[in-house]
């Protein structure tokens, strides 16, 4: 048996072991159940509310965003998929309808990973442009909002439990992981790494192989700091489901903003631009247990209050109907 047969030997083997922690974790408790809400929609505003989505086989590109929404906003609205809407689900852009009061109003999901792109089109006839990679400098249209950003997979949610629980473990967990292709923003990424492989202060896991998403929460899981980096654009679903388990984010300073801004130091840590001051962030919140463990469980109430799809969800509705109500203003 050559050196080939043999990787792909272990690498069958690796991706036995990680579908079975999967389908483990998938066997445990569901944390997609919300008891306190962030934002209350009157049961009134609930029965007066018809949302009209697309059909799913025309958002393909915009999925991961799309079925979570889809899934949180059925549990309190009457919704419909209406094949009127298909033509303009287009450019990285989704377009529904919001029927309340038997009056119809458009919004837009801006799903694009440039800040810079703004489906004009969608524009003119949206009441709201929920933009998820929103420029934290704004926009000449006060109808562009910050919309946030979701997890990958609507698995997390079956997963978040067992994850939290082992970031909580006492178990022995490496330093500080990140693992990043180089497709994307590859100048910034091979620069922070290149800095955390040459130093000698603490251990660096990195890797640009692809694997399971539930293996890659896992090993962040595993870890004690996990570093961020930005792709085609600041925010990606690599830093939504490290919130989500509770993990203890490095990053590079995002150009874009939240709906509920992330701060720095609290739920959070951004280093320099220049990464000049990585190494040594890193090393002061492994050598700080306490201080470290604020910023796990303050990222973890982040996601909770923010960032799951059952309150982003009613976010988005709440915002419309607060415009509806007062007439369009902002």
């Amino acid at each position: 048996m050559n050196k080939y047969d043999l990787k792909r030997v272990r690498n069958v083997f690796n991706n036995y072991n990680d579908i079975k922690a999967e389908l483990f974790m998938r066997m445990g408790k569901d944390s997609s159940i919300v008891s306190d809400f962030t934002w209350n929609i009157d049961n009134d505003d609930a029965s007066h509310t018809h949302i009209f989505f697309p059909e799913m086989k025309t958002m393909q590109e915009s999925m991961p965003w799309v079925q979570h929404m889809f899934w949180s906003m059925k549990k309190i609205f009457k919704t419909t998929h209406d094949a009127g809407l298909n033509i303009m689900n287009r450019d990285a852009c989704v377009v529904i309808r919001i029927e309340y009061m038997e009056k119809s109003y458009f919004v837009t999901f801006d799903f694009s990973d440039y800040m810079e792109n703004i489906n004009n089109e969608a524009l003119d006839c949206s009441i709201c442009y929920f933009k998820m990679q929103f420029n934290r400098d704004g926009y000449l249209d006060k109808r562009i909002v910050p919309g946030g950003y979701t997890n990958n997979s609507p698995h997390v949610y079956k997963y978040i439990p067992f994850l939290r629980s082992n970031i909580d473990s006492m178990n022995d967990k490496r330093d500080v992981y990140g693992r990043f292709g180089m497709r994307y923003a590859s100048d910034i990424r091979k620069k922070a790494i290149d800095i955390l492989n040459v130093q000698q202060k603490f251990s660096y896991e990195v890797s640009a192989t692809l694997i399971r998403h539930s293996a890659s929460l896992i090993e962040a899981s595993n870890s004690k700091i996990c570093i961020d980096l930005p792709g085609n654009g600041d925010f990606c679903f690599r830093l939504v489901d490290y919130l989500s388990i509770g993990a203890c984010v490095v990053s590079y300073p995002h150009r874009t903003k939240m709906h509920e801004p992330l701060i720095h130091g609290k739920n959070i840590i951004y280093c320099e631009p220049d990464f000049s001051n990585l190494v040594d962030i890193c090393h002061y919140y492994l050598n700080n247990d306490l201080e470290r463990k604020k910023i796990q469980n303050n990222a973890r109430e982040y996601f909770d209050r923010y960032l799951h799809r059952d309150q982003i969800s009613r976010y988005y509705i709440s915002s419309v109907l607060d415009i509806v109500k007062n007439k369009g203003v902002l």
